[in-house]
């Protein structure tokens, strides 16, 4: 699918700045006719070393482009990891604030559906790895009632469940169903599933006959869900789609 679209570079104000979980925060800024898709990216950079594009970070696009059209806010959320670069100061608040200027440039990509071809989604996610997963249901779920959606998501511990509001709200919608489970908690208090997300898991839930699969994870995480999709469950290749790292 060829994409087109304008492409932004400029600094622009942080808005607002929103703690998502333990150590995870969205940083929200505003940019006028900023088209993009549920998928996209954009780089950011402080803005004394924009031109440096060593600096650059790329980060997945949180918001839905419905939400936006109706505030005309642009998210991304950043997890910090310790003794990184930019993480580590993005997130300490004596540098960063409301109305700290930020470099931002995009979007770059490519939407993970569209619109005029899908009626199902299966969605994968590993910690961070649902940011981009979150701006495409939040998508379906504000513009698109024709679509069901599974999502599976995995992380360490109920402090690390990012959008838990967000996603706990779109999942009472009839068409939404997820399974949401943490891998590294043995507390009473967690009533959710419990270990990785696995083939038996997969297979006693998504049919096959779903119009997109949507992964997005560490490297090891991604590869387990395409093999347990394209060998088990014999998808063809072109409807599933990925975004890994590390």
């Amino acid at each position: 699918m060829v994409e087109t679209r304008n492409l932004f570079q400029a600094v622009v104000k942080i808005a607002k700045i929103k703690n998502e979980a333990e150590g995870v925060k969205s940083f929200y800024f505003s940019i006028e006719n900023f088209n993009y898709k549920p998928g996209h990216f954009v780089m950011v950079a402080f803005p004394e070393e924009a031109d440096d594009k060593k600096k650059r970070r790329a980060y997945s696009i949180a918001t839905s482009p419905t939400e936006t059209e109706k505030d005309g806010f642009i998210g991304i959320t950043i997890k910090l990891v310790e003794g990184g670069y930019f993480t580590t100061r993005i997130h300490d608040e004596s540098i960063v604030s409301v109305n700290s200027e930020i470099f931002v440039a995009g979007p770059f990509g490519h939407s993970i559906f569209n619109d005029k071809e899908i009626k199902s989604a299966v969605f994968f996610a590993a910690g961070s790895g649902i940011v981009p997963i979150r701006s495409a249901m939040k998508y379906i779920y504000d513009k698109l009632p024709h679509v069901n959606v599974t999502l599976f998501y995995s992380f360490k511990t109920p402090k690390d469940f990012i959008y838990e509001d967000e996603i706990k709200q779109m999942l009472k919608d009839k068409r939404f169903k997820g399974f949401i489970t943490v891998t590294r908690y043995d507390g009473d208090d967690w009533k959710g599933l419990k270990g990785r997300i696995t083939r038996d898991l997969i297979l006693d839930n998504v049919n096959g006959n779903e119009d997109i699969f949507y992964a997005c994870g560490n490297t090891p995480f991604v590869k387990e869900i395409e093999n347990v999709l394209l060998n088990d469950l014999k998808i063809e290749k072109p409807r599933f789609k990925s975004e890994a790292w590390g």
